[in-house]
């Protein structure tokens, strides 16, 4: 039987929001309708708005921590009319495939992931694909495992709710977890001068300078767009955040050749060896 999928989206706080923000949000938010399966719907956790497509539920929770979304999002889910075979907890700035969900809708598995994490940086285009030894922050979780409580004391401490790069990896041995191909990824995550990441690692105060040295954290930079599957429309949409780069603080960006090359060269020694 095809499976049924549901997204939970805890939107960025009103207070916080900028154009480019807004921005990316609409990036994310036309990735899930160029989706070629049909069978999922969103549950978003924030202030309504109306996007038009009646797959879309609101959870009205604004100033509320992210994980707090994430549970108020699992609390309204049992009350709804059905459950869905998976969910999936995505960011309000990053990409889904519009090929995943056709492709897995058949798949039986405990947990559907990417073994190799993908990121694009927005200005540039480029994009990084790395494996980590823990799971991306958005995967297909069985539902059953996603209200799995991780304390037993706490009727709160859903898995789906835990810091994906500390509890999912340690839950998940043992049980089945079908990885997606590296050139078809689940997702892919958005980098950019403005966020909470990117701005966290300035050291400098030089904000060229230090978001080139946080990228380079991301390894060689070497996939080129057009290798990915599923990300064709999506992609063609971020050629349009050039228009926001006096609002990141940087008018132009370019990673710097001998920079690459350099990151090219470790990743390379690092897999002979």
């Amino acid at each position: 039987m095809e499976k049924t999928f549901c997204f939970i989206i805890p939107r960025t706080p009103r207070q916080y929001r900028t154009e480019f923000r807004d921005f990316l949000w609409r990036q994310t938010v036309q990735s899930l309708r160029n989706q070629l399966y049909g069978n999922w719907w969103a549950i978003i956790i924030g202030e309504r708005e109306e996007l038009g497509d009646n797959r879309f539920y609101f959870v009205e929770q604004d100033m509320v921590p992210k994980k707090k979304k994430l549970i108020y999002a699992l609390e309204y889910l049992k009350g709804m009319e059905r459950m869905p075979d998976y969910l999936i907890r995505l960011d309000d700035d990053d990409l889904f495939s519009a090929k995943a969900l056709e492709q897995l809708k058949n798949q039986e598995a405990d947990c559907l992931a990417d073994f190799y994490h993908s990121f694009i940086e927005i200005i540039t285009g480029k994009i990084t694909q790395q494996q980590r030894n823990w799971l991306a922050n958005t995967v297909a979780h069985k539902t059953e495992h996603a209200y799995q409580l991780v304390d037993s004391s706490d009727p709160e401490s859903y898995l789906l709710v835990q810091d994906h790069s500390q509890a999912w990896q340690p839950y998940y041995e043992g049980l089945r977890v079908h990885y997606i191909n590296k050139m078809e990824p689940f997702y892919v995550r958005i980098l950019s001068p403005v966020s909470i990441t990117s701005q966290a690692a300035g050291k400098t105060g030089k904000a060229a300078n230090d978001y080139l040295q946080y990228l380079l954290g991301f390894g060689s930079w070497s996939t080129k767009p057009t290798e990915i599957k599923g990300f064709e429309k999506a992609l063609e949409g971020l050629k349009d955040a050039g228009a926001y780069l006096p609002e990141l603080g940087m008018p132009e960006f370019r990673f710097p050749v001998l920079s690459l090359l350099k990151n090219q060269l470790m990743e390379f020694l690092r897999k002979d060896y």
